[in-house]
């Protein structure tokens, strides 16, 4: 069996395959790290882990120290100058994270076309690929909830609270305060990916993929034009030359 796994900043997302095919997935937040590892004492047989690691380093070592205890390799995905046909487009590829670094492999090796790739989480990453392969770069901004906290760190005299299942798919001007501040940072969203495709001269192919907690705001209000890939992140590991 393989086990791979994605650590964000606030959830790891996992999932076993035996010959490519997925026996089993889950999602946990950091804090569970134990109730995770319980259900690996499951599994008869691990071959790896591969890990992709943007988390707490004690998430790292505490899986680190797992792998040697039952005796299996663990495989730590690094960010690379050229990777299954992508080129980084930073000068220094080891200070690009290696989450935005598999969904930039993942998504273009799925379409071989020119992308953009969304993954919304605790930060919000935009990264631009061309049809050749190579990098661009991209741009980073708050998600939502980080929003919500500098939000309401600025606003002392109220406290915001956005229900993560609100529906912000109308991108109108929202008539609650709650209302506004989510609708406010999925137009912002929007424009940025509207500049971006409006700008590129290959826009009539661009591809653009969202993945990440909060990525189905973003389907729902880019529509037929975006594509939603949940494990785009645990999808790169298997480009990776490790």
């Amino acid at each position: 069996m393989r086990v791979e796994i994605d650590a964000g900043n606030s959830r790891v997302k996992w999932r076993i395959c035996a010959e490519q095919i997925v026996e089993s997935r889950g999602v946990f937040s950091n804090k569970d790290i134990e109730v995770f590892l319980k259900v690996l004492d499951q599994i008869p047989s691990i071959e790896n882990i591969y890990i992709a690691s943007v988390s707490h380093p004690s998430i790292l070592n505490r899986i680190a120290s797992y792998s040697s205890k039952r005796g299996c390799p663990l495989i730590e995905a690094k960010t690379k100058k050229i990777t299954a046909g992508v080129s980084c487009g930073y000068s220094d590829p080891s200070i690009l994270g290696i989450d935005r670094w598999l969904g930039i492999v993942a998504a273009y090796n799925r379409f071989r076309l020119p992308c953009i790739i969304i993954d919304s989480g605790t930060t919000l990453t935009i990264d631009i690929v061309r049809g050749d392969g190579r990098h661009l770069g991209g741009y980073i901004l708050p998600g939502k909830e980080m929003s919500l906290n500098i939000m309401n760190t600025g606003a002392q005299q109220i406290q915001i609270n956005i229900d993560n299942d609100q529906n912000i798919t109308n991108p109108s001007p929202g008539n609650s305060t709650e209302e506004c501040i989510a609708k406010g940072q999925i137009l912002m969203i929007k424009s940025i990916i509207e500049y971006v495709v409006k700008n590129s001269e290959e826009r009539n192919e661009t591809q653009i993929i969202a993945t990440g907690g909060n990525a189905q705001d973003i389907i729902n209000v880019l529509g037929s034009d975006a594509h939603f890939d949940p494990e785009l992140i645990l999808n790169g590991l298997k480009y990776l030359d490790l």
